[in-house]
Parts: C-alpha cells; sequence; structure tokens
C-alpha cells in the first residue's frame, strides 16, 4: 500500500473473520487513520465508523487459534483423532474428527442439532466416520454467547448418548 500510495484498500466480507453479511473489509494506511483521528465531523454510522473494529484482526485470529486449541484438546480428551495427520496442518475455523469405531455421523449429527447445535458431516468416501465442528466469527468473538460451551457440551453429551444407544441395541440382540 505505502509504495503504490494507496491509503484504503476494501474486499468482500467472509464469515471467517465475523463480519456482519453485506459488511466489507476494510484496510486504511497510517495515514488515512491519521486523518480519520483529526476529522472534525464524527461519523453518524455505526459501521462507518473506524472506531467500532473491536477485536482487532491480531485480536481474532488469537482468539480463533485459542478456541481451535480448545475443541482440539476436547477431542483428545475424548480419545477422537482429527482429520489432518499433521497437527500443523489443521485449521484454526474448523476442527474434523474421526467418531468412535461403530458410531457414525448419522448418530451424532442429529443429537447435536437437537441441543441446538449444527456440525457437518464428513465428506467423500470416508463422509460418515467423522465431522465438521465450525467454530469461526462471532461464535469465536463473543465468548459472552456461550456458543464454544455449548459446542464442546453438546459434543460430549451426543457421543455419550450416541455410544449408550449403540450399546442398548447390541444388548437387545443378545
Amino acid at each position: 500500500m505505502d509504495a503504490w500510495g494507496i491509503d484504503v484498500v476494501i474486499t468482500a466480507s467472509q464469515k471467517g473473520l465475523g463480519a456482519p453479511p453485506g459488511l466489507s473489509i476494510l484496510i486504511a494506511s497510517q495515514r488515512a487513520i491519521k486523518t480519520f483521528q483529526t476529522r472534525k465531523t464524527p461519523v453518524t454510522s455505526y459501521f462507518a465508523s473506524w472506531k467500532n473494529t473491536e477485536p482487532s484482526l491480531e485480536e481474532r485470529f488469537r482468539l480463533h487459534k485459542q478456541v481451535s486449541q480448545r475443541i482440539k484438546a476436547l477431542a483428545d480428551q475424548l480419545g477422537l483423532a482429527q482429520v489432518p495427520q499433521d497437527s500443523t496442518h489443521a485449521a484454526n475455523g474448523m476442527t474434523a474428527l474421526y467418531l468412535p469405531e461403530g458410531i457414525v455421523a448419522s448418530d451424532v449429527l442429529p443429537r447435536m442439532a437437537a441441543k441446538g447445535v449444527t456440525v457437518a458431516g464428513g465428506l467423500g468416501d470416508i463422509k460418515d466416520k467423522y465431522i465438521r465442528i465450525g467454530h469461526m466469527g462471532t461464535s469465536v468473538v463473543d465468548a459472552s454467547r456461550g456458543d464454544i460451551d455449548t459446542i464442546a457440551n453438546s459434543l460430549v453429551a451426543s457421543l455419550n448418548e450416541a455410544k449408550e444407544a449403540k450399546k442398548a441395541v447390541v444388548e437387545e440382540t443378545s
């Protein structure tokens, strides 16, 4: 930006950054920021004001990484392996987890949905063997909503319920 003398760059929003739909991502040079800070007329629109950019992009990245680590640690506690074979290649906005032996996505997804949590099944030839948990945007940057706690509690409860249901079926047929 500096080399080209550009003060402001704008692009479309992305859900992973938590920008409200229809808004844009804007990057401003130090010169543009100084101009904004020294303006004499206040900005009248909440969304047009650069004062409403909290948390910062760096803070959003930190929060996404922190929540990702939390979900992945929970998966480890539950004995669930991640789909990426090398955790350094795992995304911070989504966790893909293999389900326990004998449990398929259709055993877990409706149970989580009944608890108000929507997660996705897998893709491709192994689609029934894993689930994908998205943790991005507002669910991450606004901890007061409790979304991540709800996801974690729902995952634990739904897996336990699915295991118990499978166990009951086995006992009935024995």
